[in-house]
Formats: structure tokens, sequence, C-alpha cells
């Protein structure tokens, strides 16, 4: 009876040692780098699953102090895409999606379609998301393409968006002419809307860029035409005629000519003098979209502009 007592006590130890052993700090390590060392040499392994792939730094901690502390919610990780597609930024997929855009571009052109630019991308989304023919690519463009107007989502529903920071822009994906130019078919600057300023300059506008313009124009004096010649001879003509009649008047009419001789004299300094006048222009997008977020005002004064003056 005694020597029985003394192996279940025996027992008791070894089994109170085992849990200190594995209860110490390390522990988990250990057990980590026994697995990873088993599977370097071609023991058996269990297979990884999302947990085991998951950076430790990401896991929660459960610290005490940490328990009660309020987290922010973060959005949910893609698991990693299989297939034959391995996009892993938009970048990567946008180039996928313009590429065979691009190629559709070029039959439609080579059929003198009278619509080519936008046709090519509408073609191209018909045989994806409709039709099917491509499931695979189907899958990993999901994985990045737009959600649309983010800020019109809260913070909560952000942090359920998987891979909310890596989707291709909204503004390239719906724009036909931006897909071309990263598919090379149609030249840089091309995405964008031209506006040729009265310098000469070519100002390009994104879709929520509006542009004000101001600038004045400066003609050569009329005097200078035909038509201004003519007049301006006519008027020192007169100017001629006012001058001596007034030596020659009487107090009633000197008044009046006087006032006859100032006006001619205003109109043949204002003939011979070039005429500057203010000019102001809006483009781009309307004042009705100033509450979109990427909405953006662009001032330009172009100063002084000298012009040629017609001779009509």
């Amino acid at each position: 009876m005694r020597y029985r007592l003394r192996w279940v006590i025996a027992a008791g130890c070894l089994l109170i040692a085992a849990l200190i052993w594995l209860l110490r700090p390390g522990a988990d390590n250990d057990l980590h780098m026994r697995e990873a060392h088993d599977a370097a040499s071609g023991g058996s392994a269990s297979p990884l699953t999302v947990n085991d792939q998951t950076p430790p730094a990401l896991q929660p901690s459960m610290d005490d102090d940490s328990k009660d502390a309020e987290t922010e919610p973060t959005a949910p990780v893609l698991p990693p895409s299989t297939g034959k597609y391995q996009f892993t930024k938009w970048q990567d997929a946008m180039d996928e999606y313009a590429r065979l855009v691009g190629i559709e571009y070029e039959k439609l052109v080579a059929e003198g379609h009278p619509q080519p630019v936008v046709w090519a991308s509408m073609n191209v989304d018909a045989r994806l998301f409709k039709n099917g023919e491509n499931p695979e690519l189907r899958d990993a463009l999901h994985r990045f393409m737009p959600i649309g107007n983010l800020d019109e989502f809260s913070p909560e529903q952000r942090s359920q968006i998987p891979n909310i920071d890596n989707r291709i822009p909204d503004k390239i994906w719906r724009n036909p002419i931006w897909i071309l130019v990263w598919a090379g078919k149609l030249p840089e600057g091309r995405q964008y809307g031209r506006l040729r300023l009265p310098n000469g300059e070519l100002l390009y506008l994104e879709e929520y860029q509006q542009a004000r313009v101001s600038w004045k124009v400066r003609r050569p004096p009329a005097a200078q035409t035909e038509a201004g010649k003519l007049e301006l001879e006519a008027l020192r003509q007169r100017e001629t005629q006012l001058a001596s009649s007034i030596q020659k008047a009487q107090d009633a009419e000197f008044d009046k000519l006087f006032i006859q001789l100032e006006q001619v004299q205003n109109r043949i300094h204002q003939i011979e003098s070039p005429s500057i006048t203010n000019h102001y222009m809006e483009s781009g997008a309307s004042n009705e979209a100033a509450d979109h977020p990427e909405f953006e005002i662009i001032e330009k004064d172009l100063g002084v502009i000298d012009a040629a003056r017609n001779d009509d």
C-alpha cells in the first residue's frame, strides 16, 4: 500500500512539472519552432490556416491592460488570390484590363467602327462580367474594382470593405479614354479635359476641376486700320473748322462750339490710342459639383494679351 502511494505522488509531481513547462514564457514559440523544424525536416505538418498566416502584430493582444481598451475596426484582409491572375496591387489589375480593352480598340478601329473608344471597354465588360468568358480574370478584377464614392460610407462601413486602400480609382475605371491612355493606345493627356487659353496655353482639367481665367486684351489703335484712318481724317477737318468758328463766335455760340470741339478731340484721342478690355471665363466642372470632395477651383490671371485689331 505504501509502495503504491509513492508512485501516485511521483506521477502527480511529474504532471505538475509538465504543466509548469507548458505555461512558462516562450513555450508557445518553442512549439511553433518545433512545428517549423518538423516541416523543414520532411515530417508531417498541418496545413496553414488564415490565422496562421496573420502576422503576430495584427492579432489582438490578450493582456489584462488592453482587454477593455476600445479599438478601431480594421478592414478585413483578402486571402491571397489563387489561379492564373496573381494581382497584388490595383495597378497590376489595371494593366491586364487595359491590355484587353486596347486589343478590342484596335480591332474596332480596323473595322471602321464610328465609336471605338467607348465600345472597346463596353465589349470587354460584356464578355467578362455578363457572358462570363473568363471567370478567373473576372474574380481577380473584382478584388480591385472601385467601390464608388467612399466618402459616402461611414467609418464603420469602410472598415468592412476588404482591400479598401488598394482599389482602382473610380475616375480611371469608368473613363474609357483614361483606360486607353493606360493601355498606350491614346496619347498621355487625352484623359483630361483640354482648355486652350487665350494666350495659347493648354490647361488640362480633371473631372471635378473648374478653371476661372481672367485677362486683359490690348488692341492697337483703331487709327491703324483703313476705317480708322478715314475717320481720323474727317475728325481732323472738323477740329480745324470748330477751332476757326470759335474764334469768330459770339458769346451765345461760344459755349456750344467749345463743347463740340471737346467731343471731337476726345474721339481723336480714342482712336489714336490702344484699347484695353477686361475678359473673364469659367470652364470645366460646374458649380453644382462644388460639394464633391474632389472639386477644385483653378484660378489664373493671364495679364495683358496683345491682339491684332481687325479692319472691320
